[in-house]
């Protein structure tokens, strides 16, 4: 039986109020006992992880796409499913660090196939572009730690409307139509990522990617992200005890404090927030207003301080995202310096082990099915 590739893509790492956030290495994929492909070394672990995504495309593998938040169009990872394998790209600010190698992990090092000394040639003019790098991505961090403050304020304002007792009916409702026992009560695995980030150009995020993994979508419409804030957290703790595996996706603007999204992949389902900072037009999904679970009254006082914090958010927020490409321009600079004393034949050699042991991974899952 022939297979076909089924593309999804998750941000597993983005720039958010506090800094870049990583969950690159979490611990279900641990749990799980996943095996890690780590390219170190050097931008060119983009154009391999653009490589490899045609072979498995070739080859019908499904795989989910890893973009990178600084430039959607470049990839940070692949993730193939049924392989339990990991493919990702290790440069900071990542934060992978092999704990295993050898076992569970493999690292690729793309020092070998540097020219050391037309690289320590150019050193000054790195140094010099990585430290901009450096200044406009704390600009940018400045920038969306504003934003995320007035969304908070936002969200805090509207906490103190719920009707908690009805949305404690309603999630427990639908965790009985859904979540049915698949499994010893906390059993299921919890993937954390992103499902939008905040990047040059603007918030990005892709949600109707997601329906080849969960095509049946409800959408939660939540102007104050209050609602969803409680609501999905529920669900999530609700769907772990049953045994379900849940894909938890944060917001990148509050991403300690609250879900944007949830993924249940065995169910096909998933819960999107729609609000104003990623307003999701999706046709034939399920909808619930959030509405139904708040007063307003508190609310309706506050309605002109709330729309200044919205407005002030979002240009704040399209600051963040020129930081941010004025930092990928200085990324390219610095890449075009390190192609320049990169190998091509050591390169090529290192991106063909990097496919054969994919390959491999793939055709051992294939044959235990």
């Amino acid at each position: 039986m022939g297979r076909q590739a089924a593309l999804a893509s998750f941000f597993l790492g983005a720039e958010t109020p506090g800094g870049y956030l990583s969950f690159f290495s979490q611990d279900a994929w641990k749990r799980q006992n996943w095996e890690r492909v780590v390219i170190k070394g050097g931008p060119e672990a983009g154009e391999m992880l653009e490589k490899l995504e045609e072979r498995l495309r070739e080859n019908g593998t499904v795989f989910f796409r890893v973009p990178c938040a600084e430039d959607p169009e470049r990839s940070d990872g692949v993730i193939l499913p049924g392989e339990k394998m990991l493919v990702l790209n290790g440069a900071p600010p990542r934060g992978i660090d092999p704990e295993l190698p050898g076992v569970s992990e493999r690292v690729i090092c793309l020092e070998d196939c540097r020219r050391k000394e037309e690289l320590y040639a150019a050193r000054e003019e790195i140094f010099a572009l990585a430290e901009e790098r450096r200044l406009c991505r704390e600009r940018c961090g400045r920038f969306l730690s504003a934003a995320g403050a007035l969304i908070r304020d936002v969200s805090a304002v509207a906490m103190e409307d719920i009707d908690r007792e009805k949305l404690e009916r309603f999630a427990l409702k639908y965790a009985a139509e859904h979540f049915k026992k698949s499994g010893p009560d906390g059993s299921g695995a919890d993937y954390s990522c992103f499902l939008s980030a905040v990047t040059p150009d603007g918030v990005t995020g892709y949600w109707r990617e997601a329906k080849g993994l969960c095509p049946k979508v409800w959408i939660l419409e939540d102007a104050y992200g209050a609602v969803s804030r409680q609501l999905l957290a529920r669900l999530r703790e609700l769907a772990l005890k049953s045994g379900e595996d849940v894909i938890s996706c944060y917001c990148p603007l509050t991403p300690c404090e609250k879900l944007d999204h949830l993924l249940f992949p065995r169910l096909g389902t998933a819960l999107f927030t729609s609000g104003r900072f990623h307003r999701l037009e999706i046709e034939g999904v399920r909808r619930i207003h959030a509405e139904r679970f708040l007063s307003m009254d508190h609310i309706r006082t506050h309605q002109k301080k709330l729309g200044f914090h919205v407005k002030a958010a979002r240009q704040l927020i399209a600051e963040a995202g020129r930081q941010q490409a004025r930092a990928l321009e200085l990324e390219k600079g610095i890449s075009a310096l390190y192609r320049a004393a990169t190998d091509p034949e050591r390169l090529e050699k290192q991106t063909e082990e990097l496919l054969r042991t994919v390959e491999a991974a793939a055709g051992r899952a294939y044959r235990q099915c």
